[in-house]
């Protein structure tokens, strides 16, 4: 199945209109200004400890695909006259930005194996940064991003265009998680770490298109809520079979039509 096959057939019903409502933005401008205004002593800290613990800058700014917005038959007819060598240089399946995060790794440290996924122990993380990404404080600079529209609050995360050309080979299913907003938090990073294979991400997929097909206001601010018990607890979210059944249920669903087809 090719990748605009896939659009054609499933992004109208899981596009999450609600998502991109006046209401929705008012919650993530709202909330990304307390976070910001709320957190600012806790960055100015953290910011300190980067620069003491290794050289290099202290926020990093890196190349994330977000939404995707082609989903009509004139942007995929306008993206089949393009040369192949614009198509190229444009495929980085949605709208490109650029994410802000404290530096958790050494300075330049892909500059010879190019981007890859981080994995336990990485060598290249510093000590702060392992610290940092235990709880996640390095993404709160990303409040920038949401207050500058290109992330919301409650999303699926955001991937390389590197990334993603290869995810897309393996999982075609993947395109339709950029059909909705990026987020700083989500139903997948509440209910598992970082990715480190392609197993995770396969583990991570459905939580994310149920998010897009099950997005309501009540989820937004649940996921929220959430999002804090894990980072003040530690604690993996979302396992008990009182939390979120309806999640429970769609997870068992898809685990079940997982092993038929195998």
């Amino acid at each position: 199945m090719t990748r605009n096959s896939l659009r054609t057939k499933s992004y109208a019903p899981l596009v999450a209109p609600l998502q991109e409502s006046f209401g929705i933005r008012c919650l993530d401008v709202i909330g990304a200004s307390l976070g910001l205004i709320l957190t600012l002593p806790l960055l100015l800290v953290l910011a300190l400890l980067i620069k003491l613990d290794s050289p290099g800058p202290i926020i990093y700014r890196q190349r994330r695909t977000g939404r995707d917005r082609r989903t009509t038959t004139r942007d995929r007819r306008r993206a089949q006259r393009a040369s192949a060598r614009e198509r190229r240089r444009q495929e980085y399946y949605g709208r490109t930005f650029f994410i802000y995060k404290f530096r958790t790794m050494r300075h330049n440290a892909e500059r010879r194996t190019g981007p890859v996924w981080t994995m336990p122990d990485d060598p290249r993380i510093t000590k702060v940064g392992r610290w940092l990404r235990r709880f996640h404080l390095d993404e709160l600079p990303q409040f920038a991003n949401v207050l500058q529209g290109e992330m919301s609050l409650v999303g699926p995360r955001p991937e390389r265009p590197e990334i993603i050309a290869r995810l897309v080979q393996e999982l075609p299913e993947y395109c339709l998680r950029l059909l909705v907003k990026p987020g700083m938090t989500g139903l997948a990073q509440i209910c598992q770490g970082y990715d480190n294979s392609i197993a995770d991400v396969k583990r991570k997929i459905h939580l994310d298109l149920f998010f897009a097909t099950h997005f309501s206001t009540r989820l937004y601010i649940r996921i929220l809520f959430l999002t804090l018990v894990k980072i003040f607890s530690a604690t993996p979210v979302l396992e008990a079979e009182f939390v979120m059944p309806e999640l429970n249920a769609s997870t068992r669903q898809h685990k079940e039509q997982a092993h038929e087809k195998q």
